[in-house]
């Protein structure tokens, strides 16, 4: 003989409030029904990307909606068949989908039993990222003229024989090995001395890694040669909401070298 109770199966807890409610699949169907009714068709939606997650074809997303007040909009969206749209992406705006871009996404209201709400993107504009990134990158450039500080560290004079560096890069990146494979044989009879440090180049943390790399590399004894940067410097610095904070720095670093080098994407 057995006893007790199992609460599996359609067992049904003693209900004496009177009210008999419905279940949380009825409200989820009810939801489902009223979404397709009011959203029939795929919409374009801006958004920030504050997370992607890469597991095989498949992308998961966190898109959020950003104030002066701070977040104010936040849900999960997935990619099904994501790599042609990636390489597009990629190809035409220059920049891998991360954390911190601004993105307009083509994409269907979803509601799944076990998911919730999210949204399922069929399509990316890579020109409205870009278009953002060229607008962002001209802002930072005004401004720095403004401040009186866009040629500060170009002025320093230019030395007439040797040369030390500071190299940053991400750790692992896949192109630094050959960097240090070409920069080896300079070190090795005398002609230049590098110094590597390593930073976050994509998401949240990236700007505080890089400045606090930047400012490792400053704090290197009186080198020999100016800092040059690189015409490229849009490619780190405009993936990043709150950039100017870290091309400002950069600018008006007092060290005469600090080449920014992205060797590569990290593997």
């Amino acid at each position: 003989m057995r006893l007790g109770c199992s609460l599996r199966g359609n067992f049904m807890p003693i209900n004496n409030s009177g009210r008999s409610g419905i279940s949380l699949r009825e409200l989820l169907a009810r939801t489902r029904v009223a979404v397709e009714r009011a959203l029939p068709e795929a919409v374009w939606v801006r958004a920030e990307v504050s997370k992607a997650d890469f597991k095989g074809s498949y992308v998961f997303l966190d898109l959020v909606e950003r104030s002066t007040k701070g977040q104010v909009a936040k849900v999960r969206a997935v990619m099904w068949n994501a790599r042609p749209l990636l390489v597009r992406f990629r190809q035409q705006s220059g920049q891998d989908l991360t954390a911190d871009l601004q993105v307009l996404v083509q994409a269907r209201v979803k509601v799944h039993d076990s998911f919730g709400l999210q949204l399922e993107i069929i399509d990316i504009d890579p020109n409205y990222t870009r278009g953002l990134m060229v607008r962002q990158l001209e802002m930072i450039r005004q401004t720095l003229e403004q401040e009186g500080i866009i040629n500060r560290n170009r002025q320093l004079s230019l030395p007439e024989d040797f040369f030390r560096i500071a190299v940053i890069s991400p750790e692992d990146a896949a192109g630094l090995g050959d960097f240090q494979a070409g920069a080896a044989p300079l070190e090795r009879f005398g002609i230049c001395r590098f110094h590597y440090f390593t930073a976050l180049f994509q998401g949240p943390n990236a700007k505080d890694s890089l400045l606090q790399a930047i400012e490792s590399a400053s704090a290197l004894p009186p080198p020999n040669k100016p800092s040059s940067l690189p015409d490229d410097l849009w490619v780190i610095g405009c993936r990043y909401k709150r950039w100017f904070t870290f091309a400002r720095p950069l600018f008006d670093v007092r060290a005469r070298v600090v080449s920014v080098c992205h060797p590569g994407h990290g593997r």
